[in-house]
């Protein structure tokens, strides 16, 4: 409509993490491009940039490469990680881990340094009101063996991106870790 592209950068959110193959068409938008990595190589380094032909047409020669564009071990890679995920039905399952984290993680919605718990697909976040709380829950998941990453503008909130593939009885553990470390309390195990 104004004439500028549509760019969207799913290199965390592609690949059935958001429920969908691509948070573009979970939001229901048609990008013009797209930028792809991280899942799409299974582990192995692989990354893609995805446009119409006529725009490709455009790049003049040389103004898009890649020093290791098109290693056949990290495309083999990606090949056998697309297979998986569509024959194992990851996308599906993304939402249901999802939905298992939002639920295992309702203690929290009620606590005061507690902003809000949100999620897209197998993508959870826990929002604190500040960095200090986030920081003593990854500390206190680290030294449970349980590995968490902060973000936001002010590193205040803890996201949850489990592999795809993770076992809901780890997921569970992990979960359950962060809901004692904010509530300073053991927490009932499911029966």
């Amino acid at each position: 409509r104004i004439g500028a592209l549509l760019i969207f950068d799913e290199v965390q959110t592609g690949f059935g993490r958001t429920g969908a193959w691509f948070a573009a068409q979970k939001l229901g938008v048609t990008p013009d491009i797209m930028a792809l990595a991280k899942a799409l190589g299974g582990g192995l380094p692989l990354g893609a940039v995805v446009a119409p032909r006529e725009l490709q047409e455009k790049w003049l020669t040389g103004t898009h490469g890649s020093t290791f564009g098109g290693n056949p071990v990290s495309c083999a890679s990606g090949l056998a990680t697309l297979e998986v995920i569509r024959d194992e039905d990851l996308i599906t399952r993304a939402e249901r881990l999802g939905e298992l984290m939002v639920r295992e993680l309702a203690p929290l919605r009620s606590h005061p340094r507690v902003r809000e718990v949100r999620r897209i697909g197998a993508m959870v976040a826990v929002e604190f009101t500040d960095a200090k709380a986030s920081k003593a829950v990854l500390k206190t998941a680290l030294d449970a063996d349980v590995l968490l990453i902060t973000c936001g503008f002010h590193d205040q909130v803890v996201r949850f991106i489990p592999p795809l593939n993770i076992s809901e009885s780890d997921l569970r553990l992990g979960t359950r870790v962060v809901v004692e470390a904010v509530l300073g309390k053991p927490v009932a195990t499911p029966a």
